[in-house]
């Protein structure tokens, strides 16, 4: 499925790295302004609010580990920056822009 090829490895694979460091390593390019980039949803719902029901659908759907592109859309989106991503097809760009606006919209509807 689309979603196993975008998961990435487990998140506990790598040790934590700070926000220069996962730029660096993962090539993102970001300004100054641009919020730390998440490398997974477990950081991201550490930092922000996201409703459960979002993070169990996404944690159903094999995401473990952001992408690059999603390690920075995403908190860059959940904060209501404007975002411009380019990046290779298949690398999560719709993931990374979904994400924070079912979030921003309520998430999924149990039932």
């Amino acid at each position: 499925a689309a979603a196993d090829e975008e998961a990435g490895p487990a998140e506990d694979e790598e040790p934590a790295q700070t926000a220069a460091e996962l730029r660096r390593a993962h090539r993102i390019k970001a300004p100054k302004e641009a919020p730390d980039p998440a490398p997974s949803l477990r950081a991201l719902r550490a930092r922000y609010q996201c409703p459960s029901a979002l993070a169990e659908q996404v944690t159903s759907l094999g995401y473990a580990r952001f992408t690059p592109v999603q390690m920075q859309v995403v908190p860059a989106m959940v904060e209501g920056h404007d975002v411009l991503a380019c990046a290779p097809t298949g690398s999560g760009k719709t993931a990374a822009y979904g994400m924070p606006i079912v979030a921003r919209l309520g998430g999924p509807k149990p039932g």
